[in-house]
């Protein structure tokens, strides 16, 4: 279990990135790619629980694709850590985006289709700006 942490912390440092995954074994690593001593081992995370909603931008941790979507200010969540133990925590702000980011990626789902229409067509128009 440590050696599949290590390999996503390795992941995470080196596509600079704030977590990464592995669908095969349905876990991630969440933390900041400088400062992997503090980087959260999840596996088999379910979401129990949320608060309310606030629209915010995200940017796609595999696309870069940046888009603005609705997610709760808190979660809930069942988690496995490295040592195998489940617990129920519950998460706020940037960690529990996050962590929602990571388990739509598990699950299949990109940020464009938890974005509107609207918000997809303006993150759009603004990549096309930005490579000009």
């Amino acid at each position: 279990m440590n050696d599949l942490k290590e390999i996503l912390i390795e992941r995470m440092k080196t596509t600079k990135t704030f977590g990464a995954y592995d669908k095969e074994t349905n876990s991630f690593v969440i933390g900041h790619p400088d400062d992997p001593d503090n980087a959260l081992f999840i596996q088999g995370a379910k979401i129990v629980g949320f608060g309310e909603p606030i629209l915010l931008e995200e940017v796609d941790c595999d696309t870069r694709f940046t888009v603005k979507v609705k997610r709760p200010k808190w979660i809930r969540a069942r988690v496995r850590n490295a040592d195998g133990e489940v617990n129920t925590v519950r998460y706020d702000g940037f960690t529990a985006r996050f962590f929602q980011q990571m388990v739509d990626k598990l699950a299949g789902i990109d940020s464009r289709r938890k974005a509107n229409r609207f918000h997809v067509e303006q993150a759009e128009r603004k990549m096309k700006k930005n490579a000009r």
